[in-house]
């Protein structure tokens, strides 16, 4: 009877460890859930200004790049400019004849002396619509770089596992981790690792 009694007691024990092992995982899950949770949803206005800190400092970085380029262009062209040697007025050849030409207005424009199109006295509304235009075009040349660094972007940022949504003024108006299910390949086993 006696070791009825003790094998019902150490089986009531071990049950009860079971038991209490079972409530501790269950609240390590949740735990976990949780926490998971938290991650997944940041506080969208922190992860705004992130974003558009992000943007900011990489149109910042875009644009030194192109004064970078254009200061550097320009000090190759001096430097070729310096490079090469100068003629002297006497080196051209004696065989090109053009002071009979030199009255025919035609032949001056097309070797550049003559008065260019753009250098004639334009009207003011000529002015200003050639300034509209001009406006209107970088304008549109404007709306293309922004759509297409804001595709880019956002291509950019899910393939890093995040997925943005932007409004029709560019700005981000939500972010989330994108859960991504775990994949398994048959010869090396769960996400690909090796054992």
């Amino acid at each position: 009877m006696k070791k009825s009694d003790e094998s019902k007691k150490g089986r009531s024990v071990l049950l009860g460890l079971i038991l209490l092992l079972l409530a501790v995982g269950l609240f390590l899950m949740e735990d976990e859930e949780k926490a998971v949770q938290k991650e997944n949803h940041l506080n969208s206005k922190e992860a705004q200004q992130l974003v558009n800190r992000h943007l900011r400092q990489t149109s910042q970085d875009m644009v030194l790049k192109q004064q970078k380029s254009a200061i550097e262009t320009q000090k190759e062209m001096i430097k070729a400019q310096k490079s090469k040697p100068q003629k002297n007025f006497n080196d051209r050849p004696q065989e090109l004849e053009i002071s009979q030409y030199q009255d025919n207005p035609m032949f001056n424009q097309n070797i550049g002396r003559g008065v260019k199109s753009y250098d004639q006295a334009q009207d003011p509304s000529q002015v200003v619509q050639g300034k509209l235009f001009q406006d209107e075009m970088e304008e549109k040349y404007s709306e293309q770089y922004k759509k297409e660094y804001t595709r880019q972007f956002i291509e950019n940022a899910k393939s890093a596992g995040w997925e943005i949504k932007v409004d029709a003024s560019y700005r981000v108006i939500s972010t989330k981790k994108i859960q991504r299910a775990p994949t398994y390949d048959v010869f090396e086993g769960e996400n690909g690792g090796s054992r």
